[in-house]
């Protein structure tokens, strides 16, 4: 309550890594036990479920554009059936201009250890973490510079945009139903097993924007279509009040009902919007499309919290992606 929990498993497809944290259609995991243990504290869970893949480079985890690098997002419908897949690549990456007036001046021949000082180093292999000892080539940006310039590329330092992943992720968030949390996050990560498994779509998709399909669909010893991604389920909890709080003196809480979910943002500037289609606020007397609601409760915010499960398939030594 107030905080982020993060739960990360990793490992080869199929050892039982979203068992274990969330649960399946037999089993409960570890986030299934949280929500059902504390289902009478909490007001609405809203859910999004998304897929990184790709490839990182080994030394600086800068994503390596054009190898199926990107971020799948899962929209759900109301029976929380996969209705829609999304694909986002160019517009989450991006990388720091130049000063200006620099050139970036590229140098052969020099050390790891001699470029780390505000240069960009450029190895024999980017999927491969280089030795101390190996030499490359070393891209700096330079003011004045006497050289002849590279590609300024070769001087910039991809940054993934987290502004808009946060943004993305709002795009295919989903309410779970209050009655059936549990089974409804169950069914939803079923739903998207399957589209993971499912080399199809995916394929279709990153051909289309020209990328390298094999780095998303890319089998391991137990698993011929695993989607070797991380998958992210994020929770974003909302509980219910206090027990100490109060109703505010001369206040009442008023509800209106049959609001749609377009209609959710006008609601939460003056209070509480609830997935049955209620908006509860404090009136000193209710509006004629209201009415008084005896639990005053409603109408006052609770603390937030957040789970995110990190599932990372294929993944033999997590240190490097963690670290990044």
């Amino acid at each position: 309550r107030g905080n982020t929990v993060i739960l990360m498993a990793y490992g080869f497809s199929g050892a039982g890594k979203t068992t274990a944290l969330v649960g399946d259609a037999k089993l409960n995991g570890a986030v299934a036990y949280f929500l059902m243990e504390n289902a009478n504290d909490i007001r609405e869970v809203n859910l999004a479920v998304m897929e990184i893949y790709g490839r990182l480079g080994a030394t600086d985890g800068v994503p390596n554009l054009g190898a199926g690098t990107g971020i799948w997002g899962f929209s759900l419908n109301d029976q929380f059936q996969v209705k829609e897949e999304h694909w986002w690549s160019s517009e989450l990456f991006g990388s720091e201009p130049l000063p200006k007036g620099a050139e970036c001046c590229c140098e052969d021949g020099v050390t790891v250890q001699e470029c780390k000082d505000g240069g960009v180093f450029h190895g024999k292999d980017p999927n491969q973490e280089p030795k101390p000892e190996e030499t490359g080539k070393c891209c700096r940006a330079v003011l004045e510079a006497d050289c002849t310039p590279s590609d300024t590329k070769q001087c910039q330092v991809s940054k993934t945009n987290f502004n808009v992943v946060m943004e993305k992720m709002s795009e295919v968030s989903k309410p779970l139903s209050q009655n059936e949390m549990v089974t409804n996050l169950k069914k939803t990560l079923d739903e998207v097993e399957g589209k993971r498994k499912s080399d199809a779509g995916p394929l279709k998709i990153l051909k289309a924007y020209g990328q390298t399909p094999m780095a998303h669909i890319r089998a391991t010893p137990n698993n011929p279509s695993s989607s070797r991604g991380t998958l992210y389920v994020v929770l974003n909890i909302k509980f219910k009040p206090a027990a100490d709080k109060v109703q505010p003196k001369g206040m009442t809480c008023c509800c209106e009902v049959g609001m749609r979910s377009d209609q959710r943002g006008d609601c939460e500037k003056v209070g509480i919007f609830y997935p049955d289609g209620r908006c509860c606020y404090f009136e000193k007397s209710c509006r004629p499309n209201s009415k008084p609601h005896a639990y005053y409760k409603d109408c006052q915010e609770g603390v937030q919290g957040q789970i995110v499960v990190i599932d990372m398939a294929g993944v033999e030594n997590p240190v490097t992606l963690v670290g990044t």
